[in-house]
């Protein structure tokens, strides 16, 4: 028999598969999948929108929780907060090193813009964070906790396997309209999806802050474009955040945290 824990966690991501497959549905027999009209950006964030629907029913109508709680909505802040700006700042520049070093890659410095970046960073920790939240909430907040009894690491991939599977019919959109992005470079993205969950997480954990998180996915996004951008030559399915360079980043990151709390399961285990 199912414990409460696994039962609301699957339950959540019954109810997050049924909102993305609706959304894909919806794109393919209407016209609102069409690329920068307004009914592709609102089925866009109606998608985004599904994972804290869904918490929002498992949580708040089926187990009358506090859903600000179980997701730790709130304002407070701390020294970890600073994490939100840090890692994309060494995440950035590690993945267009690890660029380089895959074959036939030259740096083009002549592109850079370092008002550009400055102008990703921001948008990206604000109205692209806004986007990130609903995604954020659902599996760094509500499955990440209900799956964390597993241990911290084994809970975080789980999310992060989970979080691809949800994002896969957004993909398939994407690919239908877009014929640079291939399976391979599609599966390229699902697989930095689990890999950068465990960072998700872990800063979540260390702020008790679901905001903290959100900034931080929505810098990754909305900064991922410039890893790509100043490398000339290459594979795009190796190169930049959504390349083999952004995962192997976002494993060392992920190391990098695990040495620093090398007790981390347990250590996570008691924080709920």
């Amino acid at each position: 028999m199912l414990n409460r824990n696994l039962r609301k966690a699957l339950l959540f991501v019954l109810f997050s598969l049924i909102f993305s497959g609706l959304a894909l549905v919806a794109t393919y027999f209407t016209d609102l999948s069409i690329p920068g009209t307004s009914g592709y950006y609102a089925v866009i964030a109606a998608y985004f929108l599904g994972p804290l629907l869904s918490a929002f029913i498992v949580e708040k109508i089926m187990s009358h929780e506090n859903l600000l709680k179980t997701l730790d909505i709130n304002f407070v802040f701390n020294f970890w907060s600073l994490s939100a700006v840090v890692i994309p700042l060494v995440f950035l520049p590690l993945t267009i090193g690890l660029s380089l070093l895959m074959p036939d890659t030259t740096f083009a410095g002549a592109r850079f813009n370092l008002m550009e970046v400055i102008k990703g960073f921001l948008v990206g920790g604000t109205v692209v964070a806004i986007v990130a939240f609903f995604a954020v909430c659902g599996f760094a907040g509500l499955l990440f906790k209900e799956l964390v009894y597993m241990g911290f690491w084994t809970s975080s991939y789980l999310t992060g396997i989970f979080a691809a599977l949800w994002l896969a019919p957004l993909l398939i959109i994407t690919n239908y309209y877009d014929a640079n992005y291939s399976l391979g470079a599609l599966s390229m993205i699902a697989l930095f999806v689990m890999a950068v969950l465990p960072i998700l997480t872990f800063v979540k954990c260390k702020t008790k802050n679901i905001f903290v998180p959100s900034i931080l996915a929505g810098i990754l996004f909305a900064t991922a474009s410039f890893s790509v951008g100043l490398i000339f030559g290459g594979e795009l399915i190796l190169l930049g955040v959504a390349g083999l360079s952004g995962i192997i980043a976002a494993t060392i990151i992920a190391a990098v945290i695990y040495v620093y709390n090398r007790f981390l399961t347990e250590a996570y285990k008691r924080l709920y």
